[in-house]
């Protein structure tokens, strides 16, 4: 699911699992997801019984390819009686450097003389590639993360 509240962009998915194994924990798992975020240096990160919430962005010393640099906030939680877990993303930050970029880059042209054309390609362009792109990649390579997590714990993805 994907929604836009003013400047923040926000991206839910839920995962309908299975326990492969009475070993299967919530905490277990949750504990796994909370070591593969650290591992990608997020700002803050704060575990409870049956979620994780951890806070990232773009204003971090980490390299630009850092899974967690679009993604401004998360909370991952788990659902016991179903069970599942789900996580939504927030890309606030994203949202706001894309839109400070654009309006940059289709100003700086046109202060000097560049054609009015540039107000409807540039748009367009920065801002698929700018928050398109890093959006797309970021939710693919955050879900392949928590994939990973659940394939190493004692649950399996059914859905």
């Amino acid at each position: 699911m994907l929604w836009a509240l003013g400047m923040e962009l926000m991206y839910t998915k839920e995962f309908q699992l299975r326990k492969t194994s009475e070993e299967a924990s919530a905490n277990e798992l949750l504990n796994s997801i909370a070591s593969e975020l650290k591992k990608h240096k997020p700002r803050s990160i704060d575990q409870k019984e049956s979620s994780v919430h951890f806070s990232a962005g773009v204003f971090r010393l980490v390299f630009n390819w850092n899974i967690l640099v679009p993604i401004t906030s998360g909370t991952i939680k788990f659902k016991e009686g179903e069970p599942s877990l789900v996580y939504t993303l927030s890309f606030k930050e994203l949202m706001i450097f894309g839109v400070v970029a654009t309006i940059f880059i289709v100003a700086v042209p046109l202060a000097s003389g560049a054609p009015l054309a540039i107000l409807f390609v540039a748009p367009i362009l920065v801002w698929g590639w700018l928050v398109g792109m890093n959006f797309i990649l970021s939710i693919s390579r955050f879900g392949s993360l928590i994939k990973k997590c659940i394939k190493g714990s004692f649950y399996e993805i059914i859905k």
